[in-house]
């Protein structure tokens, strides 16, 4: 694997590796290099020895908030002191399980921020609304994107 995303033109190409061999556990290897261990709480069934995707998906809009309020204030030069931000998600458990009637996913996602900054506060807001257009963790949620799923099954 590469370390760092591919770039091409203007687009920049991000993957990970991942492999379970037991129960939950699943080792991820992104292509920079970073290794994440994803498993299940222990209420769960799992071990709890990492992260559950759930968790990772909302730390990923969280951090991508984050990252983009920030980009853009230093790219403009607007001082940013500290951003503190929670993310809840709600899902109904029938729609994992397929129970006919129950859509899988979640049903809600609520991101709540704290922007701290000396700059003034319609600066500040500017900024957030800049990073709000681009942020592309959230911006793919919010607008549905399609995954184009390849599944090759070896039977043993």
């Amino acid at each position: 694997m590469t370390k760092g995303p591919r770039i091409e033109k203007f687009k920049y190409i991000f993957s990970v590796d991942a492999h379970n061999e037991e129960k939950y556990v699943t080792f991820i290897e992104t292509c920079s290099g970073h290794k994440i261990i994803v498993d299940e709480p222990v209420k769960c069934g799992g071990e709890g020895k990492g992260p559950n995707p759930i968790e990772l998906f909302l730390a990923s809009l969280a951090s991508c908030f984050i990252i983009s309020v920030k980009m853009h204030a230093m790219r403009l030069k607007v001082p940013v002191d500290s951003i503190d931000v929670y993310v809840e998600g709600c899902f109904d458990i029938r729609g994992f399980l397929a129970i006919k009637g129950f859509k899988p996913g979640f049903e809600k996602i609520v991101l709540k921020a704290k922007v701290k900054s000396s700059a003034d506060r319609a600066t500040v807001e500017k900024i957030v609304e800049k990073a709000l257009r681009g942020w592309v963790t959230g911006s793919t949620v919010q607008k549905g994107f399609p995954i184009d799923i390849r599944v090759e099954v070896e039977s043993t």
